[in-house]
């Protein structure tokens, strides 16, 4: 896999969509834009061992346009201090900033390996939901099986489906403790893999 497997530009997949800006208030840069709030909220989360990101509304901003800032521009916008409010850091990942304006910011600073990082947290989370899609029929026809036929011993018979949420687990682990980009993404589809043939998931 190589790093530009993992971009995704970030802006809105319809128009007037949901379009959310990560922004690094010591930097006063954005550092990635999403188009999920979920995942937003999932990559703050995952990024606070490097720094917090705040998610800001980027749609509400007076200058915004669908193609102002995207991810492959959004390190050179900002937000004026003043559009943050203060917040508790174990709930700014739920605060979602409404912008007023988005601001140039010409700084040169080499952003490029976190947004790569923060690029691979989104990448992971969204195979991870393109997992949950692809096996959701898969785990019915074995649930109903095995009401049927008692098949209580199959691991995904039982309710919650244990693998699957260990397997989300161990993917954010990866990510949360990351120090280096490419033997991460190598221990995370090492993760996949095992999970693939343990479980008999579909991918």
């Amino acid at each position: 896999m190589t790093a530009l497997e993992t971009f995704d530009v970030g802006s809105p997949k319809n128009p007037g969509g949901c379009h959310i800006g990560l922004y690094q208030p010591l930097l006063n840069q954005f550092l990635l834009t999403v188009n999920n709030i979920r995942h937003a909220q999932d990559i703050a989360l995952i990024a606070i061992n490097r720094y917090p990101l705040f998610l800001v509304n980027l749609v509400t901003a007076d200058n915004y346009s669908e193609n102002l800032i995207d991810n492959l521009c959004c390190e050179h916008w900002s937000l004026p201090s003043q559009q943050i409010a203060p917040t508790k850091l174990w709930n700014y990942a739920n605060f979602i900033v409404d912008a007023e304006h988005l601001a140039e910011n010409p700084s040169e600073l080499d952003l490029s390996e976190e947004k790569q990082y923060l690029q691979l947290c989104w990448h992971y989370l969204k195979q991870y939901d393109d997992i949950i899609t692809r096996n959701t029929y898969a785990w019915e026809i074995k649930k109903f099986m095995a009401e049927i036929f008692d098949f209580q011993s199959h691991p995904l018979a039982r309710c919650n489906n244990i693998p699957i949420q260990n397997l989300k687990k161990q993917i954010v682990a990866e990510l949360f403790l990351c120090n280096n980009i490419d033997s991460t993404r190598t221990s995370i589809e090492n993760i996949i893999t095992k999970a693939k043939n343990d479980h008999d998931l579909v991918f």
